[in-house]
């Protein structure tokens, strides 16, 4: 197939489908796509995605890989089961045209969309794609389509209870305190300007999300293949991000940690996992037990991520209170200064010796995953920091202990030696003094 043209053109229902094939063929020419297809182009709003057709990213990343060639996507990426499992749970039951499974050399009474996808990207010696160009078209186009069919009964079905379930939990939360009372507002505010898209696996599942919210497109994605109430507690765990504070074009605990984009990452999903838990379990952030249950919990999300924060809140010379780091997660504007001062003022006083101390979370965290989880010597890195963090406190509040303890004696001492006598003796001249306003002054004794 030469730039310029398809081997056996097809109607997409999808305008970002069509957009891509025809960028694709072109050969990735932006300026010969808007000659070309000026319908097209007209319509065209990111390279890999638009706000006027919100589909999968993965499918123009493939779309891309298959008709350029430059080979984006590994077959190995489809070496996860659970994917596997879901999607073909999926895409089977939409029955993928059988003229697809026989161009491929698949049996249709056997074989899988899984096996599909791999197919489409088996290479010769030369690495040259085995399947023809027309074959990946077809199966892009029932992709799409069928996504786009699954994208419209989620608007119309499940995102409605999911967003009404999530606004009540809200508005409980805010009437009990629980929350600040600006976020009820705030969530009606902002998610009217959400895209929700549901995702097929390929940009969550995946990659080990169950869902994903991108602040610069305005767009919510989430995964399909859970129940509703899972799904409304991922939707939650997303939604506490839109809600983080705006402030200069950041959010949240990230615009508060600038030098520290990892730690501010940290602590902005430990952040969002507490509000998951306010809403879902009715935690307060106001009581340390409530706090200290979310923060250790090993179920739930970023384990990692809740371990710092929690070390920030507990292993310095004194206790940090985690509604610092939920104001300054909330706050914008001029508020947002003052709630990142707050925050990181008190941090400094809690942990004097450690002037280092988000420099040194911020190279290790840098070691994890998007998911949060760190590789073997990233967690024995982290173990180790903490552990020392917590020793040296530790020991600066058993020495402070001491101190005061000896203090307490030595006062005591002085009462006992000094103030209890004078006491005694003030005890004495005080009667001495009202007997004589009681009675008058003792008569002189006479010389006579």
């Amino acid at each position: 197939m030469s730039k310029g043209e398809l081997a056996e053109p097809i109607e997409f229902k999808s305008v970002a489908t069509q957009r891509h094939v025809a960028l694709a063929a072109l050969g990735g020419d932006r300026a010969q796509l808007n000659r070309t297809y000026p319908e097209l182009a007209a319509t065209y709003g990111g390279y890999y995605d638009s706000r006027a057709d919100p589909c999968n990213d993965f499918r123009y990343d493939a779309m891309q890989s298959r008709l350029v060639g430059e080979g984006y996507i590994k077959p190995n990426y489809y070496s996860n089961l659970v994917l596997r499992n879901s999607l073909n749970e999926y895409y089977d039951s939409l029955k993928l045209p059988a003229g697809l499974f026989e161009t491929l050399g698949l049996d249709p009474e056997t074989s899988h969309f899984a096996d599909v996808i791999e197919k489409m990207y088996e290479r010769d010696a030369a690495g040259n794609y085995l399947a023809p160009p027309h074959a990946f078209s077809e199966a892009l186009t029932f992709i799409n389509d069928a996504h786009a069919e699954t994208q419209a009964k989620f608007e119309a079905e499940a995102l409605p209870i999911l967003l009404q379930a999530t606004r009540e939990r809200i508005n409980l939360a805010v009437a009990q305190k629980r929350l600040p009372e600006c976020l009820a507002a705030r969530f009606e505010e902002r998610v009217g300007q959400l895209d929700f898209v549901v995702d097929d696996g390929f940009n969550t599942l995946l990659y080990g999300f169950d869902a994903h919210y991108l602040a610069y497109l305005d767009r919510l994605t989430i995964g399909q293949f859970q129940s509703t109430g899972y799904l409304i507690n991922a939707l939650e765990h997303e939604i506490g991000h839109v809600l983080e504070g705006l402030a200069n074009d950041q959010k949240g605990l990230m615009r508060a940690f600038p030098r520290s984009p990892q730690l501010g990452m940290a602590l902005t999903e430990s952040a969002a996992v507490l509000f998951e838990e306010v809403l879902e379990n009715g935690a307060d952030p106001h009581s340390l037990a409530s706090v200290h249950n979310v923060l250790t919990n090993p179920e739930l999300s970023y384990p990692v991520y809740r371990r710092v924060l929690h070390a920030l809140c507990t292993y310095g010379q004194a206790k940090v209170d985690v509604n610092l780091f939920l104001d300054s997660n909330y706050a914008e504007g001029r508020d947002s200064t003052l709630a990142d001062i707050a925050l990181h003022s008190r941090l400094e006083d809690v942990f004097p010796d450690h002037p280092n101390l988000y420099r040194e979370l911020e190279k290790i965290l840098d070691t994890a995953s998007p998911t949060g989880e760190l590789t073997l010597e990233g967690s024995n890195m982290l173990d180790k920091y903490l552990a020392d963090l917590r020793a040296h406190y530790n020991s600066k509040r058993s020495i402070g202990q001491k101190a005061v303890r000896a203090l307490q004696a030595t006062k005591n001492t002085a009462i006992e030696k000094i103030v209890l006598p004078l006491g005694s003796k003030a005890i004495a001249l005080g009667r001495r003094v009202l007997a004589t306003l009681h009675n008058g002054p003792a008569p002189k004794k006479s010389n006579a």
